[in-house]
C-alpha cells in the first residue's frame, strides 16, 4: 500500500522524542503515522479514540498540567504523590477529631446549651485570627527563604492540633476544652499560614514553562479528588471505629504516616536559589576546598612581592589559576537539615541583612562613618556583635544580588574568625594582627573602633572578602554558564549530564528592604517601596 505525506507534528516541549509524520493511503481512508517511538501506525483515518486511551486521556487532561511532564520539574509527580497520601491522612484523621470535638463540647448530652457551644466557638476563632496576624508579621520575611522548612513546619503543625483536637474527646480533660481547642487553633491557624505562602512558591518553583495557573489549577483539581476519597473513606473509618480504645492506635499511625510522607515530599523538592543554608554550605565548601582563608594572607603577601599588590575595596577576577569546583545543586541539597535554618531562625542566630542603623547599636556617629569609609568601596555595611555572634548589614541603595551574596559571604568569613578565635585553632595570631591593622587604619582615618575585637574580625574578614568572593563569584558564574566575561563556558561535564545551575537572579537570604542613602555628610534610612 502506497502512503503520501500529509503532516508532521511535534511538542514543544520535547521536540526529539514527540515527533510525529502523518502519511494518508492510497485510498484515502487509513491514516499512517511514523513515530519514532512506536514505528509505523495505522490507524483509520476518523476512527474514534479507543475508550481505555481517552479514558486515560481525560485524567490526565484533568490532573496534570499541559505539556507534562516537560513542563514542570522532575521531581514534580514524586512531591505530588506524597502530597496526596499526607492529605489523604489528613482527612481520615478529620473525621476521628471531628467526633472528639462534639463528644467534648458536649453534643448528646442534656448538660450542654447551644449558647455556650457557639461562645466556645466563636473565641477560638478570635483566637486563631489573631494568631494569624502575629505570626505572619514574625515569620513571612523567613517563608521565602526557606520554604523546605516552612512547609514542613506547617504539618507538623497540624499534626499537634489534630492531636489537641483528639484530647478533647478524652473525659478526664473535658474542663479544658475551651483551652485544648484554642491551642488547637493556633496550631492551626500556624499551619494555614506557613502551608499557604510556602505553596505559592512551591507552585511557582514547578512552573518550568511560566505556567503557574495551569499548575495551580491542576493542584487544585488534586486536592479535590482526594477530599473526596477521604470524606468516604473518613466515614468508613468513623463507623469501623466506635471507642477510643480503637480511635487512638489509628490516629497515630495516620499522623506518623502523614509525618513520614511530609518529609519525604520536602526533600524530593530541589530548590535552585540560594537561600541562607545553601549559601553557608556553598561557601564552606569553596572556603574549605579552595584556597581558604587562612591562604587568602599568604596569596596577597605573594602579590605585593610579585608588584601587583591588591588593596582593601578592590579586587581582581584574573588569575592564572583555574577557577575550583563548587557543589552542585543536588550535593548542597544533600547536605541540606530540614529544621536547621527554623532553630537558626528562632535563637536569632542568622546574618541580619538589611537592617537599618538602629539596629548597628554604635556608641557614637563617629562610628558610623568609619564604618561607611571602611566600606567606601561596597554597597554594603558590615558589623559583628562578638558576644551574640550576630552579623548585622546594612545595604546601601542600588544594592544588587550580588551585593546581597557579597555581605553574606562576609558574614560567613567572619563566623568561621571568631569560631577560630574561641576554640583557639590558629585565630589568636590571625586576631592579633588584624586587630594591630584595625587600630593603625583607625587611626589614618580619624576614627575608633568600638572594641579591638570588633576592629579585627570585620577588617580581617572583609580582607578575606575581598581576595576570595571575586574567584568564589565567577566560578558561580562559570558553573551556570554565565560569565559576564564570556571568556569561560560552562561545565562540559555537567551541561551533558543535565545539571541544572543555581538561579543567580535571585537571592532568598532573607534580605530586608532598608537601604542606605547618603546625602553628603548625613546618612539616612529610606525603606525602599
Amino acid at each position: 500500500m502506497k502512503a503520501y505525506p500529509i503532516a508532521t507534528e511535534t511538542d514543544i516541549h520535547n521536540p526529539r522524542a514527540h515527533t510525529a509524520h502523518y502519511y494518508a493511503s492510497s485510498s484515502a481512508k487509513t491514516l499512517v503515522r511514523d513515530d519514532a517511538r512506536h514505528g509505523l501506525l495505522w490507524r483509520a483515518l476518523l476512527a474514534p479514540r479507543a475508550l481505555g486511551s481517552s479514558i486515560i486521556h481525560g485524567i490526565s487532561a484533568t490532573f496534570l498540567p499541559v505539556g507534562y511532564p516537560y513542563s514542570v520539574r522532575e521531581e514534580y509527580l514524586t512531591y505530588q504523590i506524597w502530597d496526596t497520601v499526607q492529605a489523604l491522612c489528613s482527612y481520615l484523621r478529620g473525621i476521628l477529631t471531628t467526633k472528639a470535638i462534639l463528644e467534648g463540647s458536649g453534643v448528646g448530652s442534656e448538660a450542654a446549651s447551644a449558647l455556650s457551644a457557639a461562645m466556645n466557638w466563636v473565641f477560638r476563632d478570635g483566637v486563631g485570627m489573631a494568631c494569624s496576624l502575629l505570626f505572619s508579621s514574625m515569620a513571612s520575611i523567613s517563608f521565602d527563604c526557606n520554604v523546605k522548612e516552612w512547609r514542613l513546619f506547617a504539618d507538623i503543625s497540624n499534626d499537634v492540633g489534630l492531636t489537641l483536637d483528639m484530647l478533647t474527646g478524652l473525659p478526664s480533660l473535658k474542663g479544658h476544652f475551651l483551652l485544648l481547642t484554642c491551642l488547637s487553633t493556633v496550631c492551626k491557624t500556624m499551619c494555614g499560614v506557613a502551608a499557604g505562602c510556602t505553596k505559592s512558591s512551591i507552585t511557582a518553583h514547578f512552573a518550568l514553562l511560566g505556567n503557574i495557573a495551569d499548575v495551580s489549577a491542576k493542584e487544585n483539581a488534586q486536592e479535590t479528588a482526594v477530599t473526596l476519597f477521604g470524606i468516604v473513606g473518613g466515614l468508613l473509618c468513623a463507623q469501623w471505629i466506635a471507642c477510643p480504645e480503637t480511635a487512638w492506635p489509628v490516629f497515630l499511625s495516620l499522623t506518623a504516616l502523614h509525618v513520614f510522607a511530609n518529609y519525604k515530599g520536602v526533600v524530593s523538592l530541589k530548590l535552585y536559589s540560594l537561600n541562607t543554608q545553601r549559601a553557608a554550605i556553598l561557601i564552606d565548601d569553596f572556603l574549605d576546598r579552595d584556597q581558604g582563608m587562612d591562604r587568602a594572607e599568604g596569596q596577597g603577601a605573594q602579590d605585593k612581592k610579585r608588584g601587583d599588590s591588591t588593596t582593601i575595596g578592590s579586587s581582581t577576577t584574573d588569575s592564572p589559576h583555574p577557577l575550583p569546583r563548587l557543589l552542585t545543586p543536588t550535593q548542597v541539597m544533600a547536605r541540606e537539615r530540614i529544621y536547621q535554618p527554623l532553630w537558626s531562625w528562632l535563637l536569632a542566630q542568622q546574618p541580619c541583612l538589611g537592617s537599618r542603623i538602629s539596629d548597628l547599636s554604635l556608641p557614637s556617629p563617629a562610628h558610623l562613618s568609619f564604618l561607611m569609609r571602611v566600606f567606601s568601596h561596597e554597597r554594603y555595611l558590615l558589623t559583628f556583635a562578638p558576644f551574640s555572634g550576630r552579623v548585622i548589614v546594612i545595604f546601601r541603595a542600588g544594592a544588587t544580588p550580588q551585593d546581597e551574596l557579597k555581605a553574606f559571604f562576609q558574614a560567613q568569613v567572619i563566623k568561621r574568625l571568631d569560631l577560630d578565635r574561641r576554640v583557639g585553632n590558629g585565630g589568636r595570631e590571625a586576631g592579633r594582627e588584624a586587630g594591630r591593622e584595625a587600630g593603625s587604619k583607625a587611626g589614618r582615618e580619624g576614627g575608633k573602633w568600638p572594641s579591638p575585637l570588633l576592629g579585627k574580625l570585620v577588617l580581617k574578614s572583609y580582607e578575606t572578602t575581598v581576595h576570595r568572593f571575586p574567584v568564589f563569584w565567577a566560578a558561580l558564574q562559570s558553573e551556570n554558564g554565565n560569565n559576564e566575561k564570556g571568556g569561560e563556558e560552562p561545565r562540559s561535564d555537567r551541561s551533558a549530564a543535565g545539571e541544572e545551575g543555581w538561579d543567580l537572579g535571585r537571592m532568598n537570604l532573607g534580605t530586608r528592604g532598608w537601604r542606605l542613602i547618603e546625602t553628603g555628610e548625613h546618612q539616612t534610612s529610606k525603606k525602599k517601596s
